[in-house]
C-alpha cells in the first residue's frame, strides 16, 4: 500500500468562479464493467500505453480492493485520479500534480510547475479601509484559490482578485496562470489589469470584474422543462460558439491552448460580451517539454479524447472539440460524455461516437457539431476558424435551413403517401399534388437563399423523385417526363421506368390512334358549322322555289306538267352538286361523309331519271311528285340506317309529306316547300360540329 498511498492526495478540481478540493481514496471499485479482465478494459481506453510497470504488478502492489481484478490499476491514477463509490463531478475540472515520489515510482517525467521568484512584483495593500484594493466580498472559494471582489480604490472602480489560499504549489500556479492569461488581449479574454504581491507576499491576480451570467445558467434557464430549443436560442448560443471561436482562434496564434472550454468557464454578459474564463490548465504548444507532460486536464464531461493521453497528444484541434462538445450542451441540454461514475464519463469521452440530433437541430448544424467533435483529430475542423466559419455559415443560411425543414416535413409526407397509394382515389391524388407542389417550392426557396445547400439540393431531389413516380402510377408519361428533365443526375433505375412507360405510351398511342381515326371515319359529324349553314340555306331556297310554283299554280297563269318538274329535278341536281362542291372538303373527310355524298349523287340522278320518264310517259306533275316522295323516303331511309340513326326523322317526315299531298292535292307544292325545308334541317342538325354534345 506504500506507493499507492502516495497518490491518496489533494487533487484540484475549479468549477465556475471558485475552486474545490476533493480527497479521492484508492479503496474503489470500478463497479458496471462486466466480467472482462481489468487490463483488456484498460487497454480499450488507451490508457495504458506507455507504462512501464506492468498491470498485474502495480494492481499486487497499490490495490487495496477485495477483488483486485476490478480495480482500476495505479498508472492511470497518474492521469485520472480515483474515483470512489460516490460518483465524482465529471462537470468539474480535473488538474493532477501528482508528487515526486509516485512519479519516480510510476517512472513518470510530467515537468514540474518551475518556481518564479515574485521579487519584482510591486507590494499592494489589500483589505484595509485606506488600502489599495479594498475587498467588497467573496466571488468564490476553493482549496487552493479565493476570488474576491474589491474596489481599486486609485481608479474608482471595482475588479476581481484572485489570490492563492496557503499552498506554493497554487501560488506557482497561480503565477503560471497570470502570466498566461497576461499574454492574452482579446475583447472575449478576461484582462488581467495587474499582477501583484498582497502584504503577505502571496501573489494576487488583479482582473476585470464581469457582470453576466454563466453559459451554464443561460442554458438552463433555456431548457427548463425539457422544452425544445426555438430558432432564436439556437441562434444565440451558436453565436456564443462564434465568439469563443475568435478568442480561442487568437489564443492558438500565440500557441496557447485552453483545454478547459465548457459552459462554465464562460460568461455570458448583459449586452451580448462573451468571456472564455479560467485559463488555469492551458498550456503552450510550443513548449519543449510538452512532449513528456502526460498529466490529465481538462473536463472529462466535455474531454476530447486525446486529452486521455495528457498534455503531450493536445493540439489546436483539442480545442475545436471542446467548443463543439460545449455547443452540443447549449442545444441539447446534456453534457457532449454526460455524467455520473467518472469510469462512465471517460469510457464515452474515449469512444466519442456521432451524435443524432435529426430530432433537436437542423441537420446542417448536427453535421458542423459531429464534425468538430469526432474522435479522430485529422476528421475534425482543422482549426478554430474553420469552425467559426461553418457556424458562421449556418447563421447566414438559417433561413434556407428553416424552410428546408418545413420542406422536409413535406417530403417525408409525400413519400409516404407516394408508397401507400392504391385505388383511384380522386381526393388522395389532389392531396398529393399539393404536398409535392409545397416540397418543391420550400426546396426551390431554400436554394434560391442559399445555392450551395446540399440537404435543400438533395431534398429537392428526392422529391422530384417522389413526383416522377406518383406521375407513373397515375400514367401521366409526359409529366413524369417533364420531371425527369428537371433532375441533374436521375437514377439509372428511374430513368429506365420512364422510358419504359414512354414506350408502353406511344404504343398505346398507336392504337388510340387507329381507333381515333375509326371514330373519326364513322361520324358523321362535321369540323365546324359550314356544312349546317349550307344544308339550311339549301333548304329555304328550295323551299323559296317551291313556294313560288305554288303561287303561280295557283295564279293559273302556267300550267305545271311533267317537263316543268323534269326541270325543277334539273335545277335541283346543279344547284346541290353546287353545294355539295362548296363544302367538299368538309363532306370528303372521312368515310362516313364520303358514302353520304355518293348517296346524296345516287338520289339526284333516281330523281332525274323518273322525271325524265314521266315526260315520255307524259305523266302530269302531281303523279310525278308522288314518286318523288317514294325516291326522297327511300333515300332517307337507308342513310339512316347506314349513317345516321337521326336521319329517321327525315325520311318520316318523307312519308309525312306523301301521305299529305295524296290527301291534299292542291296542296302538294306547299306541303313540299315545308317538306324539304324540314329534310335540309334535320340533316344539318346531324352533321353539326362536334363540340356540341350530342
Amino acid at each position: 500500500m506504500g506507493a499507492a498511498a502516495t497518490l491518496c492526495r489533494d487533487m484540484l478540481f475549479r468549477k465556475g468562479c471558485g475552486v474545490r478540493v476533493a480527497r479521492i481514496g484508492w479503496a474503489t471499485q470500478a463497479a458496471g464493467h462486466g466480467n472482462r479482465p481489468a487490463e483488456a478494459r484498460l487497454n480499450d481506453l488507451d490508457l495504458l500505453d506507455g507504462e512501464t510497470e506492468p498491470f498485474g504488478a502495480a494492481v499486487a502492489r497499490g490495490s487495496a480492493l477485495a477483488g483486485a481484478a476490478t480495480a482500476m490499476p495505479a498508472p492511470v491514477w497518474a492521469r485520472l485520479g480515483a474515483p470512489d463509490h460516490a460518483a465524482v463531478d465529471a462537470g468539474a475540472t480535473l488538474r493532477a500534480e501528482v508528487p515526486a515520489a509516485a512519479r519516480a515510482t510510476l517512472a513518470r517525467t510530467a515537468p514540474e510547475v518551475p518556481h518564479r521568484t515574485a521579487l519584482h512584483l510591486r507590494r499592494v495593500h489589500v483589505d484595509g479601509e485606506s488600502d489599495e484594493l479594498r475587498v467588497l466580498g467573496t466571488i468564490g472559494q476553493g482549496g487552493m484559490a479565493v476570488v474576491e471582489l474589491a474596489e481599486q480604490r486609485s481608479l474608482g472602480r471595482e475588479v476581481a482578485v484572485k489570490r492563492p489560499l496557503h499552498d506554493d504549489d497554487g501560488a506557482n500556479a497561480l503565477l503560471e496562470e497570470a502570466r498566461l492569461t497576461g499574454a492574452l488581449e482579446h475583447p472575449a479574454i478576461v484582462p488581467v489589469h495587474e499582477l501583484v504581491l498582497d502584504d503577505a507576499g502571496a501573489p494576487a491576480m488583479v482582473m476585470k470584474r464581469l457582470e453576466g451570467s454563466s453559459w451554464r445558467d443561460v442554458i438552463e434557464r433555456d431548457h427548463a422543462g425539457g422544452a425544445r430549443l426555438d430558432e432564436d436560442a439556437v441562434t444565440r448560443h451558436v453565436r456564443v460558439a462564434v465568439a469563443l471561436c475568435n478568442a480561442l482562434e487568437y489564443a492558438h496564434s500565440r500557441q496557447i491552448a485552453h483545454l478547459d472550454v465548457k459552459p462554465d468557464n464562460v460568461m455570458v454578459g448583459h449586452y451580448g460580451e462573451v468571456w472564455l474564463l479560467d485559463w488555469g490548465v492551458a498550456c503552450r504548444l510550443d513548449a519543449p517539454d510538452r512532449e513528456r507532460d502526460e498529466q490529465l486536464v481538462g473536463t472529462p464531461s466535455y474531454m476530447a479524447p486525446e486529452q486521455l493521453r495528457g498534455r503531450c497528444a493536445v493540439d489546436a484541434r483539442t480545442d475545436v472539440f471542446l467548443v463543439g462538445a460545449s455547443l452540443h450542451h447549449a442545444l441539447t441540454g446534456e453534457a457532449r460524455h454526460g455524467g455520473g461514475a467518472i469510469v462512465r464519463v471517460v469510457q464515452r469521452a474515449h469512444a466519442s461516437p456521432p451524435y443524432d440530433y435529426s430530432a433537436l437541430l437542423p441537420d446542417a448544424l448536427g453535421v458542423v457539431l459531429n464534425r468538430a467533435c469526432a474522435r479522430e483529430p485529422a476528421d475534425r475542423f482543422p482549426d478554430v476558424g474553420a469552425l467559426r466559419a461553418a457556424l458562421e455559415g449556418f447563421l447566414r443560411h438559417r433561413d434556407a435551413i428553416a424552410l428546408t425543414a418545413l420542406a422536409r416535413a413535406d417530403l417525408l409526407a409525400l413519400e409516404a403517401a407516394v408508397d401507400a397509394l392504391r385505388g383511384e382515389d380522386a381526393t388522395a391524388q389532389r392531396a398529393i399534388e399539393a404536398t409535392a407542389t409545397r416540397a418543391r417550392f420550400g426546396f426551390e426557396a431554400a436554394l434560391h437563399t442559399y445555392a450551395g445547400y446540399a440537404e435543400a439540393r438533395e431534398g429537392l431531389r428526392r422529391t422530384l423523385e417522389a413526383s416522377i413516380r406518383f406521375e407513373l402510377w397515375r400514367e401521366n408519361v409526359a409529366a413524369a417526363a417533364a420531371l425527369l428533365e428537371s433532375l441533374d443526375a436521375p437514377a439509372e433505375a428511374l430513368v429506365a421506368k420512364v422510358r419504359a412507360a414512354q414506350k408502353r405510351a406511344a404504343e398505346r398511342g398507336d392504337v388510340f390512334r387507329e381507333l381515333e381515326a375509326m371514330r373519326r371515319d364513322a361520324t358523321f359529324r362535321g369540323a365546324d358549322w359550314r356544312s349546317s349553314l349550307g344544308l339550311l340555306g339549301n333548304g329555304l331556297l328550295w323551299a323559296a322555289i317551291l313556294l313560288g310554283l305554288f303561287a303561280i299554280e295557283q295564279s293559273g297563269e302556267v300550267v305545271l306538267d311533267s317537263r316543268v318538274n323534269l326541270y325543277l329535278g334539273l335545277a335541283l341536281a346543279t344547284l346541290t352538286s353546287l353545294l355539295v362542291w362548296a363544302v367538299r372538303g368538309l363532306l370528303l373527310e372521312n368515310r362516313i361523309r364520303r358514302s353520304f355524298l355518293m348517296a346524296i349523287g345516287a338520289y339526284l340522278a333516281a330523281m332525274v331519271l323518273h322525271r325524265a320518264v314521266d315526260v315520255i310517259r307524259d305523266v302530269s306533275f302531281r303523279e310525278g311528285l308522288q314518286t318523288d316522295w317514294m325516291i326522297l323516303f327511300v333515300f332517307m331511309a337507308v342513310t339512316a340506317a347506314v349513317v345516321e340513326p337521326m336521319l329517321w326523322i327525315a325520311a318520316g317526315v318523307s312519308v309525312v309529306g306523301a301521305l299529305l299531298s295524296a290527301w291534299m292535292p292542291v296542296y302538294t307544292l306547299l306541303i313540299a316547300a315545308a317538306a324539304i325545308f324540314l329534310v335540309n334541317a334535320t340533316v344539318a342538325w346531324t352533321v353539326r360540329p362536334r363540340s356540341v354534345p350530342r
